[in-house]
């Protein structure tokens, strides 16, 4: 019997990127050059509306994006940019004002830092958790294609909850006397609470 396919649209899924691919360096030069051109535009405009103190969005942003690494590269560039601009300007900013903000930078700077780590801790708990899901999914859903005798049945398998790659849903393509039987099961349920009901022991 000639051989037939059924169901060829294959289907992917995005693997969690790491900090380095979210952030990178780009970013990190990015966020570096905007902070000497806020430093830039606060020494030409002069002590009567400083802006320094903007470029900490920067640092938010690469704690938010980037790597520890770049994260303390960005905090670095911006504790220096903010000491330089008040230590120019320090007679008009006054030596309170000045130790005061270079004091704030540094709890800010290091608060920044350790949330991004965090951050990346959480990512790759969470890379672990989806490749351990993953695994799973291997172990308890054959890959596709399914052959058979006279067919092969090919497509993918995508579970309607967020971030899960297994549930209670079973495919299995088996040979009989009487030809291909193809089995489809949704069991009620979502992502891994209907692990059980779908895959019984």
């Amino acid at each position: 019997m000639a051989r037939g396919t059924c169901g060829t649209t294959r289907g992917g899924r995005s693997r969690l990127r790491s900090p380095s691919e979210a952030g990178g360096w780009a970013l990190t030069a990015g966020l570096v050059v905007a902070i000497l051109a806020l430093l830039v535009v606060d020494i030409v405009t002069g002590p009567a509306f400083r802006i320094i103190q903007v470029s900490v969005i920067a640092a938010i942003i690469a704690a938010m994006y980037c790597t520890v690494r770049q994260t303390v590269v960005v905090t670095v560039v911006f504790f220096a940019a903010t000491v330089a601009m008040y230590i120019y300007s320090w007679k008009e900013a006054g030596v309170l004002t000045t130790y005061a903000v270079v004091s704030g930078d540094v709890a800010i700077g290091a608060a920044l830092v350790r949330l991004c780590a965090l951050r990346e801790q959480r990512d790759q708990l969470l890379a672990q958790a989806l490749s351990a899901s993953d695994t799973v999914q291997r172990f308890l859903i054959r890959p596709f294609p399914l052959h058979t005798d006279d067919a092969t049945v090919d497509g993918f398998y995508d579970s309607s909850t967020q971030e899960a790659l297994v549930g209670g849903d079973v495919y299995e393509a088996l040979s009989t006397p009487h030809g291909t039987r193809v089995l489809i099961g949704d069991v009620r349920g979502k992502g891994l609470s209907a692990l059980q009901a779908g895959w019984p022991p």
